[in-house]
């Protein structure tokens, strides 16, 4: 599992192996912003874990484009967006990349970069 690793604490999520420094990257400039929004990263991934899909009718997360969804903020300053998706059932979330969102265009980039993961997964595990 070279591509992906679980996240300590959950029982069906992971990430993409760059997911973590590039949420880092995020608020290098601002450590309290990087505190604090990893405790709120925290709480939507407890509920991803728990609820899995069936989360994505809450106005914390919404649906991108196929296999594309997105952990959002939508009150925050900072506006960070962590795009994710389902693999082997409908509880298993991967983080894919990080991205804040200052206007829509802003999601063309994390969504291909989203994409070619996705594709990288699928071939890693022969899915």
């Amino acid at each position: 599992m070279d591509i992906i690793h679980k996240v300590p604490g959950y029982d069906h999520i992971y990430a993409y192996k760059s997911f973590l420094d590039e949420f880092d990257r995020l608020f290098k400039n601002d450590k309290d912003s990087l505190k604090r929004y990893k405790k709120s990263l925290a709480r939507r991934l407890a509920m991803l874990d728990t609820a899995g899909i069936t989360c994505i009718d809450n106005e914390r997360f919404e649906y991108i484009e196929q296999d594309i969804y997105s952990i959002r903020f939508p009150k925050s300053k900072k506006n960070p967006r962590f795009m994710f998706t389902f693999c082997l059932g409908e509880n298993n979330v991967i983080l894919l990349t990080a991205f804040l969102e200052q206007n829509p265009s802003d999601y063309e980039s994390p969504k291909r970069t989203s994409r070619n993961r996705i594709v990288l997964i699928r071939r890693e595990f022969d899915l």
